[in-house]
């Protein structure tokens, strides 16, 4: 018999700026017994369900990630605030000095 130990919620980023559309690759670091992990990316998009799932943000923003391993020991979420920061594309005009 094996035994169920409480899940404690991890995971890592492949990257965490870029410009849009960025597409990041988010892998699962949980330890513990746990049979699902929901995923909520920070930008409205729907909730996703699996280990490594990939993500493109589109616009522009911080974007706090949320991850939740859950089973029947339990559950544990982790919240990254603003791990995903998605950057606008500077415009260059000749002869226009920024400020």
């Amino acid at each position: 018999m094996q035994v169920q130990t409480e899940p404690v919620a991890n995971f890592r980023a492949s990257t965490t700026a870029g410009k849009p559309p960025l597409t990041v690759q988010f892998q699962d670091k949980s330890a513990g017994t746990y049979e699902k992990c929901t995923w909520d990316f920070g930008d409205g998009a729907p909730a996703e369900e699996g280990e490594s799932p990939t993500h493109t943000y589109r616009h522009v923003g911080r974007f706090t990630v949320t991850m939740t391993a859950s089973g029947a020991a339990g559950s544990d979420t982790i919240v990254k605030k603003d791990l995903v920061v998605v950057e606008p594309y500077l415009s260059y005009v000749p002869g226009v000095l920024a400020q």
